[in-house]
């Protein structure tokens, strides 16, 4: 019998279709940076994941993006899978309680990230990024909105 996909992964139909987004990069103190980007996600054949492309810029480097957003029936939590064009790749676990997603990371040089998305209409959402040494206290290193520009895909 052929499984099916988990009933979370609804949820995840939010992020699909082409969005555009801005964020506002706190770098070096008085000296933040702009980051923009566009997405293009739709489902891979058989629904269990969404599949996003993204095309970014910071401070004018481009690059892009290759990201899968799933759900871990076993460890009940959403997944981010992202691979970028500067070597870079990242594993995220998320949850969502309302119209907040917040999804964690352990960076590589031993600190926590943290994304947090709040969905703000059918087709815009806020986001944040912040980094702890401790899993404690969170710093601000990126903060933006996005909106939706395109029909589902």
């Amino acid at each position: 019998m052929m499984q099916k996909p988990a009933p979370e992964l609804s949820k995840l139909e939010f992020f699909a279709g082409d969005w555009k987004s801005e964020a506002t990069v706190i770098g070096t103190p008085g000296k933040p940076s702009k980051y923009t980007s566009t997405s293009h996600a739709e489902w891979m054949e058989g629904g269990f994941f969404l599949i996003e492309h993204w095309d970014f810029e910071l401070d004018g480097v481009k690059g892009k993006e290759l990201s899968l957003k799933g759900y871990d029936p076993v460890r009940e939590v959403y997944t981010y899978h992202a691979f970028t064009s500067h070597g870079e790749s990242f594993y995220d676990t998320g949850r969502v309680e309302g119209g907040i997603w917040t999804w964690q990371r352990e960076e590589r040089s031993g600190a926590r990230g943290r994304y947090t998305i709040k969905i703000t209409s059918p087709a815009s959402y806020s986001f944040r990024f912040e980094i702890s040494r401790d899993g404690t206290n969170w710093t601000p290193v990126m903060e933006g909105s996005a909106l939706k520009t395109g029909a589902s895909g």
